[in-house]
C-alpha cells in the first residue's frame, strides 16, 4: 500500500532539523500539540515559515507520521532555511467537524501571539510570521482553505500547495455508499458498515475522549470503510451530542465545504492568494475530479493564480517525488516568488 511506504524512522527523516515540540491549546485535558522543524543549517536572520498540515481523512494521521511527510517538501524548507510548523488537530469520529475548525482558529491566534515568544529562546533563528507558505496534502488542504478564508492575518499567507487534496466534498464519493464492486481503495476491497458502527458507538460512550495522533495504519481501515459507505459527510456535519437535531445547518454547515468557503470569500471581495495543486491521476481516495473542479471554480470567482498539475499515481504519490523532478522545480518556482516576495 504506497500510503505506508518507506516507513523511515522519525529521527532519520527529521535528521536534518532541530524538533520542537508543543501544545497549542487543551481540550478536556488532552494537550494538542504542534511540532516545529528548524533546519539545523538554517542562513540567520528572520527565517520564513511553512505552515503543514496531515492529511487522514480527519479520521486517522499524525503530524510527523514520516510516510506522509513528503522527503521533496523537507528539501524545499531546507533550501529556503524554513521553518516548518506542523500541527496536529482533533480527530473524528471522537470530535466533530466543527471542532477540528476550532482546532484550525485557535491554532493561528496562537501562531500570531505565541510562537514567536516561545521558539525565540529555543531556536539560534528568528522566525518570520509574515512570510507564510500553507501545505496540506488530502484532508490537510481541507484545513488550508479554512485557514485561507477565515485568517485572522491574511496578508501573511503568501501562497499554498495542495496535494491530492479533499475539497469537493460534496461529491457523492464522500456521501453515498459505493457499490462493493466499485469501492476498491488502495487496493482495499469494500469494508462493511460495521467497521463504522463500532467506532461511532465507542465514541458515542465516551464523549469526552479526545484523539489527535494516531499513526497509521491504525485506522486507516477505519477511514476507507468511512468513504466506502458514504459516511463521511454525516460525521463532518454532526453536533456535538450525535442528535438529528444536532446536526449543523446554514452559515455553521457551510463553513465545513471549501467550495462555499471559496464562494463566500470571493464574494466579500477577499483576494486569495496563488495556489498550486498537485494530483495522481489514479487516486483511488480523493478523485482527481475534484481537483479539475475546483481548479475552475477559483478561476471563475478568483484573479489569483491556481494551477492544477496531474500526475501519474496514486492517493500520496508525492512521497515518491524526488525533489529534482522538473514539473516540481518549475511549479515551485513562481510559488517560492509568491511566498518570499
Amino acid at each position: 500500500m504506497s500510503l505506508l511506504a518507506n516507513n523511515t524512522p522519525e529521527a532519520e527523516h527529521f535528521a536534518d532539523f532541530h524538533v520542537h515540540h508543543v501544545a497549542y491549546k487543551t481540550v478536556d485535558g488532552q494537550p494538542i500539540e504542534t511540532s516545529i522543524l528548524v533546519p539545523r543549517d538554517a542562513a540567520p536572520g528572520p527565517r520564513p515559515t511553512i505552515v503543514r498540515w496531515h492529511g487522514g481523512g480527519l479520521v486517522t494521521g499524525a503530524r510527523l507520521y514520516t510516510p506522509w511527510f513528503a522527503p521533496w517538501v523537507l528539501a524545499y524548507a531546507k533550501q529556503h532555511s524554513a521553518i516548518i510548523i506542523a500541527p496536529d488537530y482533533r480527530l473524528m469520529p471522537e470530535s466533530s467537524g466543527a471542532a477540528v475548525l476550532a482546532d484550525v482558529r485557535d491554532f493561528w491566534f496562537w501562531f500570531h501571539t505565541t510562537l514567536g515568544a516561545w521558539l525565540s529562546p529555543r531556536a539560534a533563528v528568528e522566525i518570520d510570521l509574515t512570510r507564510v507558505l500553507l501545505m496540506g496534502e488530502s484532508a490537510g488542504a481541507w484545513h488550508v482553505m479554512y485557514s485561507l478564508t477565515r485568517s485572522i492575518a491574511p496578508e501573511a499567507l503568501r501562497a499554498a500547495v495542495l496535494t491530492f487534496p479533499m475539497l469537493d466534498l460534496k461529491d457523492a464519493h464522500f456521501s453515498q455508499k459505493a457499490r462493493p464492486e466499485d469501492a476498491a481503495m488502495l487496493g482495499v476491497p469494500f469494508l462493511g458498515e460495521d467497521l463504522v458502527d463500532e467506532f461511532e458507538a465507542a465514541a458515542k460512550s465516551d464523549p469526552l475522549r479526545v484523539v489527535t495522533n494516531v499513526a497509521p495504519p491504525e485506522r486507516l481501515d477505519l477511514m476507507i470503510a468511512v468513504f466506502q459507505n458514504g459516511r463521511f459527510a454525516e460525521w463532518l456535519e454532526r453536533g456535538e451530542d450525535w442528535s438529528p437535531e444536532a446536526k449543523l445547518q446554514g452559515s455553521e454547515a457551510r463553513q465545513l465545504y471549501p467550495f462555499e468557503l471559496l464562494e463566500d470569500a470571493s464574494n466579500a471581495g477577499a483576494q486569495l492568494p496563488p495556489v498550486l495543486i498537485a494530483h495522481g491521476e489514479q487516486d483511488s481516495i480523493v478523485p482527481a475530479a475534484g481537483s479539475r473542479k475546483f481548479v475552475e471554480a477559483w478561476r471563475r470567482l478568483q484573479g489569483a493564480k491556481c494551477e492544477l498539475v496531474l500526475q501519474p499515481g496514486e492517493h500520496g504519490f508525492d512521497g515518491q517525488v524526488d525533489y529534482e523532478e522538473e514539473w516540481l522545480q518549475t511549479e515551485l518556482k513562481w510559488i517560492t516568488e509568491a511566498w518570499l516576495s
